[in-house]
């Protein structure tokens, strides 16, 4: 029954990945430099609600896992499985943060070309080489969103990297207990196992059986 139900929650994390995986493939046509941004927004909506899915179904299998014998290499499955469900959500969100930034370098690009454009129109008629003055509040609304511009470049590749930097963390931080965990539990099977041994002993003992030599100290 538990490896039915062990294949049942293999296949649906297996569908969770057929489905990141389509809706990657489904986003790509629009990964250029003029991708809207609200199609940008709407897939990374979607990507949380992947890796929403994904953590649901892990707790569900962790639950599980505390009902067999082996917890630890149960636990280990489930979160593996996971690991791989979530890697392509992963490597969409890094390709999104790429399309992001080379959209926004394309609008500032655009600007830029916009303006030289402006500047090497001749003067209407009538006006001669009088060239108009810079407006001041133009200027500084440019300014203001260059800045914001270099804020939101320099904001999405901090979230990359703090993203990255949790991932490695959170792996470190669950391999310790994983290792003590394998180790509390074969002393448990040697523990039963000289258990069963010494009943065992006594039993032929209580039946006029020569006795066995006793057994070694456990280590």
């Amino acid at each position: 029954m538990s490896a039915l139900r062990h294949t049942g929650l293999g296949a649906r994390l297996l569908a969770l990945v057929l489905c990141a995986s389509v809706a990657a493939a489904y986003a790509q046509p629009a990964a250029d430099s003029d991708a809207p941004e609200d199609g940008i927004r709407a897939e990374r909506s979607h990507i949380q609600q992947q890796r929403a899915a994904i953590a649901q179904q892990r707790a569900r299998e962790e639950k599980a896992c505390y009902q067999r014998f082996a917890v630890e290499d149960c636990l280990r499955d489930a979160r593996k499985r996971a690991r791989q469900a979530e890697a392509p959500l992963r490597q969409r969100e890094l390709e999104l943060n790429d399309l992001e930034r080379k959209r926004k370098a394309a609008e500032r690009l655009r600007e830029i070309e916009k303006k030289q454009s402006d500047a090497a129109k001749p003067p209407p008629a009538g006006q001669g080489t009088v060239r108009k003055k810079p407006d001041p509040a133009a200027q500084q609304q440019q300014r203001a969103r260059d800045a914001e511009h270099r804020a939101q470049d320099a904001r999405a590749h901090q979230q990359s990297q703090a993203a990255q930097q949790e991932r490695r963390a959170r792996a470190d931080t669950e391999q310790v207990p994983r290792e003590r965990a394998r180790y509390a539990e074969k002393q448990r099977d040697a523990q039963e196992h000289r258990a069963r041994l010494e009943k065992k002993r006594a039993e032929n003992a209580a039946a006029g059986h020569k006795s066995a030599a006793p057994l070694p100290p456990a280590p």
